[in-house]
């Protein structure tokens, strides 16, 4: 959860603090745009299971797309938050996680 909450929660989950420019018209605009269209994707905000793609099945399949694709967080958002992509290690984690959540959710 903690990798959630560090590396997703700014747009797919509950947002604690904006940065400094999301007072400005603008980035403003821009910023709230982003977290709108994140949570119609996947909102965290609840915990797991995820809204968003359906079935908690279709969640972890959805993030392990982005971790294989590397396509979390767009560049846009890279851009201005240089250390906000998933390191070596925090995608081990997670995967491992999708891996046991599969296996409880396919036993069920």
């Amino acid at each position: 959860k903690s990798i959630f909450k560090q590396k997703c929660f700014n747009c797919h989950g509950i947002v604690d603090a904006l940065p400094w420019y999301a007072k400005i018209p603008g980035p403003k605009q821009l910023i709230h745009q982003d977290i709108r269209e994140a949570k119609e994707h996947m909102d965290m905000s609840e915990g797991f299971p995820f809204q968003g793609h359906g079935t908690p099945l279709d969640d972890l399949e959805a993030i392990e797309r982005v971790l294989e694709e590397n396509s979390m967080p767009p560049l846009r958002y890279k851009v201005m938050h240089w250390r906000s992509g998933v390191t070596s290690k925090e995608k081990a984690v997670i995967q491992e996680w999708i891996k046991k959540g599969r296996k409880i959710l396919n036993d069920e």
